[in-house]
């Protein structure tokens, strides 16, 4: 992996190529990172992180995961607070995650119950005139 990656390309490409198939699925970016959401409600279930792939899990199985050797809780501002219930669980082998489906099963069942994204309009600017002639 380069310096700059943020992500391993053989882990897109495979998870591509698994989720695409799904029409409830969709690409995306999340922080940057390419990664995946549900198309009903426009939320991330997962995303490409460094070596390893992120997951939202229900808290249950987030602190079941946690257990695990291959997983750590993902923060993405270093060693400050864990973002909610993601994960990051890193494996050698793309096809390595195939062994415990369950957990992405989880992830994205967990995502899809949650409501929609709602489109925040940012309140415009007011431009104020000044008279600078006098």
């Amino acid at each position: 992996m380069s310096p700059h990656a943020h992500h391993r390309e053989d882990l897109l490409e495979y998870f591509e190529n698994r989720f695409m198939r799904n029409p409830d699925l969709e690409p995306g970016k999340m922080m940057g990172h390419p990664g995946f959401k549900i198309a009903m409600n426009g939320k991330f279930f997962c995303f490409l992180y460094e070596d390893g792939l992120t997951l939202k899990l229900p808290q249950k199985t987030y602190e079941e995961a946690l257990q695990r050797d291959d997983v750590v809780p993902f923060q993405p501002m270093g060693d400050k607070k864990p973002m909610s219930t993601w994960i990051v669980w890193t494996l050698t082998e793309p096809s390595d995650y195939d062994q415990d489906w369950y957990l992405i099963d989880e992830a994205i069942a967990f995502t899809s119950t949650e409501p929609p994204n709602s489109k925040k309009k940012r309140p415009r600017k007011k431009w104020i005139s000044f008279n600078l002639r006098g």
